[in-house]
């Protein structure tokens, strides 16, 4: 049955794949955008011009819609709209518009974040476990949560919680493959670290199943069914295409100077008004250890993975299809 549906952070790397799957199923698109919608120029879908912060913005998108994907949000640095102000505000703005227009929302699917489990020193963790965030990124992600739980248990809003894993796939920026190509690719840690990862294409599906046959007030794991150490993701990358392999930068030494330099980059930056990019949150995702299990996802809602195997995926799928 076709519905109208209400995708916030469509223009990203996710939700533009989301979109044309919505799409493929025969499903109206509304797009909230503030920018550029370039990446969605040759599809069939309906903007709505404004910021994820704006209630206006989000109540004119929202007219007529069954369903609604909240992608917007993401990591940032200290700033004007920091990370708490991106992802919990964001929240609390599109909950405030959902509970209004409850009746007509069949579902709400809210995307968090491994991020809220921390460090786990390569442990497995499913849905059950405490979050234990160990960045302003995973305690933001951490209330946004508990904003959407909260209005699903108390006001009746038909919401389900995604954590999902590090997104890999085409044009995923994960896959560092410009840098790779070029053998200036550098990331911190020794890369022994294992890192929960699901295709791009996974995600999304997962994501539908999860609008289709996901419990209210209920959260999911969305990661692949084997998780690499990270140095043999990116050794798979630079296998399939080329270039240099990646070079870590650990040891107790460095770890500490890297931190250190994050820290400042972030307080120059953010006084200068500017969006800092390398910041201690980026150090510490990426050298989190730790596995998610997805029995829920694939026990409960029946979900099948195309790319279970993240390495096996990188070295099956054609070149063509990572640019």
């Amino acid at each position: 049955m076709s519905e109208r549906v209400l995708v916030t952070g469509a223009t990203g790397q996710i939700g533009k794949r989301l979109v044309a799957a919505l799409l493929t199923e025969g499903h109206e698109v509304v797009a909230l955008a503030r920018g550029d919608t370039a990446a969605l120029s040759t599809l069939p879908v309906s903007f709505v011009r404004g910021d994820v912060l704006d209630s206006a913005a989000i109540e004119l998108a929202i007219q007529g819609c069954t369903q609604l994907y909240h992608l917007a949000g993401g990591i940032r640095g200290a700033g004007a709209v920091d990370a708490a102000a991106l992802n919990l505000g964001a929240a609390r703005v599109v909950v405030d518009v959902a509970v209004r227009h409850k009746k007509q929302l069949r579902s709400l699917v809210f995307t968090s974040s491994c991020a809220v489990y921390g460090d786990r020193a390569g442990a497995w963790v499913d849905e059950g476990q405490a979050p234990s965030p160990a960045t302003a990124y995973g305690h933001a992600k951490v209330a946004s949560e508990a904003t959407f739980l909260r209005a699903a248990r108390e006001h009746g809003l038909a919401a389900r919680v995604a954590r999902l894993a590090a997104v890999y796939g085409p044009a995923q920026r994960l896959m560092r493959m410009p840098e790779i190509r070029a053998g200036r690719a550098f990331l911190p840690g020794d890369g022994q670290n294992l890192l929960p990862l699901v295709h791009v294409d996974d995600a999304v599906a997962a994501l539908m199943r999860i609008a289709e046959r996901g419990e209210n007030a209920r959260i999911y794991n969305v990661a692949g069914r084997s998780e690499p150490e990270l140095r043999s993701f990116y050794a798979a990358i630079t296998q399939a295409v080329g270039g240099g392999p990646v070079r870590f930068l650990g040891g107790p030494l460095v770890g500490p100077l890297l931190q250190v330099g994050a820290e400042l980059n972030q307080r120059v930056q953010s006084s200068l008004g500017r969006k800092p990019r390398y910041i201690p949150d980026n150090l510490r995702l990426n050298t989190a250890s730790l596995r998610m299990r997805t029995d829920r996802l694939g026990a409960e809602l029946e979900f099948s993975w195309s790319y279970p195997d993240p390495v096996e995926a990188i070295l099956t799928v054609p070149l063509t299809a990572h640019p």
